[in-house]
């Protein structure tokens, strides 16, 4: 006789799985890639991801929330349960609370799409009026025209890369505070980004640069199954993200970090295992 677990995540031992961030206190930039295949249903849970990408090419925006939503809830039962082997399949009748996570998220990213938006248009316009200026008074010289061109360009190079930085310094945090709380005001807690920025830097930089170098390799792959093998690449790209997250969320939280508030106050327990019953 033995006993029935129905829990859809089995539970394993230190040497066949460990927590994302281990006891290093180190990222493991590679686990985001490995750990999708953990699951016995990697491949419907891609497949899945795949068509949420190509339907926001029908109806726009749509699947993408359902993505995002389904990247956090891996993030949250990873986060609340204990060690274990695999994550939360893509589950069907979860797809309005998938789409209802990813709102929040579409949320927090437009609001800092606008604002850097707003910032690159400053710098555009301003060297655009610099240039017009300096045209206007070389009276048609052409060469005069050229180098200003090329100064301006290059004295508006320094805050356009440091821009970039700021972006990817502030999306990470921005992104997780909008995904675990599932609240808009919530997410722009300035002194909870400003920490995690101060304690996790140079482990989002290093992420950046990894899912750059990631998403190439994929996508290059994907080109050579047609048009559908790109967004498959998205989707095991955007599951990796989703893990990276957990880890940097994880290794901030090891550093003295404080914890992002749940939707959920009542943390996700594990399913008990059903015990044997004996019979009379």
């Amino acid at each position: 006789m033995s006993i029935d677990d129905t829990s859809p995540y089995q539970p394993t031992t230190e040497t066949e799985s460990k927590p994302p961030a281990g006891p290093r206190g180190s990222m493991e930039y590679m686990r985001s890639f490995h750990y999708i295949f953990e699951s016995e249903k990697w491949k419907p849970n891609v497949l899945w991801g795949t068509l949420c990408l190509l339907t926001a090419k029908v109806i726009p925006v749509v699947g993408q929330l359902v993505l995002w939503g389904y990247q956090f809830e891996i993030v949250e039962e990873l986060l609340c349960k204990a060690p274990r082997k695999g994550y939360p399949d893509f589950d069907t009748d979860k797809i309005m609370d998938y789409m209802k996570r990813g709102f929040w998220i579409l949320l927090v990213k437009l609001v800092l799409a606008l604002v850097f938006g707003a910032i690159t248009s400053a710098l555009i316009l301003g060297g655009l009026g610099v240039f017009l200026g300096v045209a206007a008074a070389s009276e048609g010289d052409k060469e005069a025209m050229m180098k200003s061109g090329i100064i301006i360009s290059a004295i508006l190079s320094l805050p356009m890369f440091l821009m970039w930085i700021v972006a990817i310094l502030v999306t990470p945090p921005f992104t997780i505070r909008a995904g675990l709380t599932q609240d808009f005001r919530a997410s722009f807690d300035k002194a909870w980004i400003k920490d995690f920025i101060r304690k996790m830097w140079k482990e989002i930089i290093l992420a950046a640069f990894f899912m750059m170098g990631m998403g190439m390799l994929l996508s290059l792959l994907g080109l050579l199954v047609f048009v559908v093998g790109v967004f498959a690449a998205m989707a095991v790209l955007t599951l990796m993200e989703g893990h990276l997250y957990l880890q940097m969320y994880q290794l901030y939280l090891a550093r003295g970090g404080q914890k992002v508030p749940l939707k959920s106050p009542e943390p996700i327990k594990p399913t008990e295992p059903i015990k044997p019953t004996t019979s009379a």
